[in-house]
């Protein structure tokens, strides 16, 4: 992506995103926060909108031509939703826990500066969904799999 194509991307995210009703807060999160431009696919938002607002929030998205974009989301659960427009995407959530741990993992990565799609993908599922590393990547060596605890809290 061009600088040109970034910097319009996140004009009209922020834009949306300020305007949003029920939007408590909104932060970039993802490669667009520390990456270079032409490193980037795209611009993410992380939006946390009010606990009874996910489900209008969802739908004037989409009523605006937000279109839904990843087969992790959980808007039936009624926790978060990921849609899209163009080069933006904002992840939906009245969940104030994974709203944080989004912004977190994104703190995680911009620390690794972490280029590659996958190892971005990783932490979030670690630092915002909890998930340890074995779970998420069967293909870790065997003793990474080995959850040795020694003594206790």
């Amino acid at each position: 992506m061009t600088q040109d194509e970034f910097d319009q991307a996140l004009r009209e995210a922020e834009t949306f995103v300020r305007s949003f009703p029920g939007m408590r807060r909104a932060q970039l999160i993802g490669s667009g926060s520390y990456l270079p431009a032409d490193q980037c696919n795209d611009v993410d938002f992380a939006m946390l909108v009010s606990g009874d607002r996910l489900m209008d929030s969802i739908e004037r998205m989409r009523h605006d031509g937000w279109k839904d974009c990843g087969d992790y989301d959980t808007a039936d659960q009624f926790e978060w939703c990921a849609l899209r427009r163009r080069n933006a995407n904002v992840m939906v959530t009245r969940s104030q826990k994974f709203f944080d741990g989004y912004l977190l993992a994104t703190e995680v990565c911009k620390v690794l500066r972490l280029t590659e799609k996958s190892r971005r993908i990783a932490v979030c599922k670690v630092v915002r969904d909890g998930m340890l590393a074995a779970d998420y990547d069967p293909f870790l060596p065997p003793l990474a799999h080995a959850n040795v605890i020694i003594g206790s809290y």
